[in-house]
C-alpha cells in the first residue's frame, strides 16, 4: 500500500486577476461624416426613394433628415443629403448643379421628383439616379422647390 499523498505539494499558489464583469472600455473617436464643410440652409424630415429602371418602380432608400447643405469655402456649390434614421447610412448624397429641374410627382402634391447626374450614396464613383422625395406637407415640398430652383436655374 502506497503512502498517502499530501496534496499540498501538488498545488501552486498562483494570483488571480479579478475584472470588473468584462465591460469594454472604448475611446470616444470622432467621426468626420464630410458634412463639416458645409452648413445647412434647408432641412426637414422626409422620405426617399430612387427609381429602379429594371423592375420599372420606385425602391425605398430610407427616411431621416433632408439637407440641402451649402460649402463653407464655396458658396456656389450645394449638396443635397439623406442619411437613413437609426443607422446614419446614405440614402441620398449628391451635388445640386445648374441645369437640374424638378417636378411634382403628377398624383400627389408632396412627391417631388428630380434626376442626379452623379448619386455619391452606394459608391465613390457615383451614378445618374432619379429621386422622389416624399415630403411631409405641401408647404415643405413648395420650400424644397424654391431652394432646389433657386440653385439650380441660375
Amino acid at each position: 500500500m502506497s503512502a498517502p499523498h499530501d496534496h499540498k505539494e501538488l498545488m501552486e499558489e498562483e494570483e488571480v486577476a479579478v475584472s470588473d464583469g468584462g465591460a469594454a472600455r472604448f475611446a470616444a473617436v470622432n467621426v468626420l461624416s464630410g458634412e463639416e464643410e458645409y452648413e445647412p440652409i434647408w432641412k426637414e424630415r422626409a422620405k426617399i426613394s430612387r427609381f429602379d429602371e429594371g423592375e420599372n418602380q420606385w425602391k425605398e432608400r430610407g427616411n431621416g433628415d433632408a439637407k440641402v447643405l451649402r460649402k463653407k469655402s464655396d458658396s456656389t456649390r450645394h449638396l443635397f443629403v439623406l442619411r437613413r434614421e437609426g443607422t446614419g447610412k446614405l440614402g441620398a448624397q449628391h451635388d445640386l448643379v445648374d441645369g437640374m429641374t424638378i417636378k411634382r410627382h403628377p398624383q400627389n402634391d408632396k412627391f417631388l421628383i428630380w434626376t442626379a447626374p452623379k448619386d455619391y450614396s452606394d459608391d465613390d464613383e457615383g451614378f445618374e439616379e432619379t429621386f422622389l422625395l416624399r415630403c411631409p406637407s405641401k408647404d415643405v415640398a413648395d420650400s424644397f422647390i424654391a431652394i432646389f430652383q433657386k440653385i439650380c436655374n441660375k
